[in-house]
């Protein structure tokens, strides 16, 4: 009976549901957050007060004015969020991790990188379909407050679910995220570029 009670408490000790894989670090969690909210804020502070004429101002044929910068880190930020989020819906797959060369503080800084240019996709780039600013900044503010919601409470396993980006190779999915926010920061300083311009409307 002895025996019988102490296999028992063995069975009810290990009996438990398998532990889920752990999310992001304490520490990656808020250095999402810290760059979301910090680059959200710089495209704030660098649209604030822009009148009709300065945000359409464009400083030369084929280059973007400060509204096409803006409709298009509002595609984007929907557009990219989609795409980690799809990619989590595979098995998480640690093996991969080898194949990731860049690290976070790389990407982060290359990312906002102006001195090399790139074409947007087709489906990123801005159509002039919605030209009215501050509709457009809402539809930007709501999509970045659903990235942060995400960022802030998810509890998916951003460090072993993996994605190919055409310049830096294999990132995972977390990086994805860092991504994201790194690259609304790239078109924000693009817009400082055209503000900058010596001809940009009083």
């Amino acid at each position: 009976m002895k025996k019988i009670s102490c296999l028992l408490a063995l069975v009810t000790l290990f009996s438990f549901t398998p532990i889920a894989p752990d999310p992001i670090s304490d520490a990656d969690r808020a250095q999402l957050v810290a760059q979301l909210e910090s680059t959200r804020d710089l495209l704030l502070k660098t649209v604030e007060g822009l009148s009709e004429e300065q945000f359409n101002y464009r400083a030369a044929e084929g280059k973007w004015s400060v509204l096409e910068c803006l409709e298009h880190i509002t595609l984007s930020e929907s557009a990219l969020l989609g795409w980690v989020q799809q990619s989590l819906q595979t098995p998480a797959d640690p093996s991969k991790r080898s194949e990731v060369k860049v690290s976070d503080a790389d990407l982060l800084e290359k990312t906002p990188d102006r001195s090399q240019k790139f074409n947007a996709p087709e489906m990123l780039q801005p159509k002039g379909s919605q030209q009215n600013a501050a509709a457009l900044l809402k539809t930007y503010q709501e999509a970045r407050a659903k990235t942060l919601e995400y960022a802030k409470t998810t509890k998916d396993d951003l460090r072993n679910h993996f994605i190919q980006h055409p310049a830096f190779g294999t990132i995972d999915t977390y990086q994805g995220l860092l991504m994201l926010s790194a690259h609304s920061k790239r078109h924000t300083l693009q817009m400082q570029e055209v503000k900058a311009n010596a001809n940009f409307p009083k």
